[in-house]
């Protein structure tokens, strides 16, 4: 059965034993975030991403966890720390922190659904000026002896001259909605 969780496997690209490379194109970018992953080495993968992305994200994350302590709630907080912590910890946290806590999640509960990545493909890659590309992902995943496929793009911003991941827009989308919930209730 295809459940939700199916955009947060594409957006993992987990659960394959790529090669890593630690090169600087956006190709060895994508491999280097799936061996990563494989290898739960949630820390290693903000290194591979745009410093104001992580920025971004953890600010994100830092007000959802303000939000939780207003409410008393504690699911993001021990998402990425495991247990509750006050707005000052929150903050002082380094962003690798919030990015590995998401990251590892994510990757819980994809593997909890029974998900497995069966390949990948790189199909090209569409620029957007000297500082922006858009490389365009064939993933062929199986759950239940089901196959099928999805198409997923992973965009790159050059930062000091190489090449840096940007956060996933449906990672950020999840995390938006969380922080709306709160919001709201």
């Amino acid at each position: 059965m295809r459940l939700p969780f199916l955009f947060l496997l594409a957006g993992l690209l987990a659960l394959s034993p790529w090669a890593a490379a630690d090169g600087h194109e956006p190709d060895e970018l994508i491999a280097a975030y799936a061996s990563h992953i494989q290898n739960d080495e949630w820390g290693q993968i903000s290194t591979l991403m745009e410093s104001r992305t992580v920025a971004d994200l953890k600010a994100l994350l830092v007000e959802i966890i303000r939000l939780e302590n207003e409410r008393g709630a504690n699911r993001v907080m021990n998402m990425i720390f495991g247990k509750r912590v006050t707005n000052r910890e929150a903050k002082a946290a380094p962003e690798s922190i919030y990015v590995a806590g998401v990251m590892r999640e994510m990757a819980v509960s994809v593997r909890q659904q029974g998900f497995r990545l069966d390949d990948y493909e790189i199909l090209g890659a569409v620029p957007e000026g000297k500082r922006l590309q858009h490389v365009v992902v064939k993933i062929t995943m199986s759950q239940d002896g089901e196959s099928f496929s999805n198409l997923q793009i992973y965009s790159f911003r050059k930062e000091r001259g190489k090449w840096k991941m940007l956060v996933q827009p449906n990672i950020q989308q999840v995390l938006q909605m969380i922080e709306f919930s709160y919001k709201v209730s």
